[in-house]
């Protein structure tokens, strides 16, 4: 059966609020290392028919270990797999952007960002900043705890992604640093009206978020486009005991 579009994209998107306030904590969850999941190997997205180009690779590449590849566990492109055949038949197709990444990648990332904000504002302090910084931006752990609290990215559990049509023409999902939140749409449209391009990302946040959850996945409360399983973040929002996915360290 096909998918119902107008139903997923009817449907409004769980008030993450509560979320966001307990995400900073999911570095805490343990990894269960004796699962068969926690070693399972990766593969890459782009070889199984999966559209999409690495962010840090195609638009960013003078950040050093960038690659150009999309590696998931193969459980993750399995999944992803099913929802772009859904999506497929009804012309439309899943395109990822950033997959695992590498930890020196992900280091870079963090500290440019870090160095943009202190330089545009002087007056916060470096705490300041990384606070600002936590809800979008994770920062690497010392070498000891990398395998105790992985950034989602280098678990291989985590990909960024949006929905596109078949012929590579991008939905309106909404751009600026201040709509980041997937609900963000949900609560601007209690307190006014949306315009007609507001309204249409707001249907396709929709159609995403329930595609992806209604699947298996979990979205991160700061950002849209991030979902991740069987992570520490997924471990979190499904009120397990422990994550299956730790660092991938390829």
């Amino acid at each position: 059966m096909k998918l119902d579009l107008e139903l997923y994209r009817s449907r409004p998107i769980t008030d993450l609020s509560g979320t966001r306030q307990s995400k900073g904590s999911i570095y805490d969850i343990p990894i269960n290392r004796h699962n068969p999941l926690h070693k399972e190997r990766d593969v890459d997205l782009r070889k199984l028919g999966i559209a999409g180009a690495n962010y840090q690779f195609k638009i960013l590449p003078t950040i050093a270990g960038a690659i150009e590849n999309l590696f998931v566990r193969k459980t993750v492109a399995s999944i992803l797999l099913d929802i772009d055949r859904e999506l497929r038949e009804v012309g439309l197709m899943l395109y990822v952007s950033d997959a695992y990444r590498p930890i020196q990648v992900q280091r870079i990332i963090y500290w440019r960002n870090f160095w943009k904000i202190k330089k545009g504002k002087t007056k916060l302090s470096d705490e300041d900043i990384r606070k600002e910084m936590s809800g979008w931006i994770t920062k690497v752990p010392p070498k000891k705890r990398l395998f105790l609290s992985p950034p989602p990215h280098s678990t291989g559990g985590a990909v960024d992604l949006d929905i596109r049509q078949v012929d590579g023409e991008k939905l309106e999902f909404g751009k600026g640093k201040g709509l980041m939140y997937p609900d963000y749409f949900e609560h601007e449209s209690k307190q006014r009206s949306l315009s007609a391009r507001e309204e249409e990302a707001r249907k396709n946040r929709r159609l995403l978020y329930w595609l992806m959850t209604e699947h298996g996945f979990v979205c991160n409360p700061t950002e849209w486009w991030h979902y991740s399983i069987f992570d520490q973040m997924y471990a979190d929002q499904m009120g397990l005991p422990a994550a299956l996915y730790g660092y991938l360290g390829r």
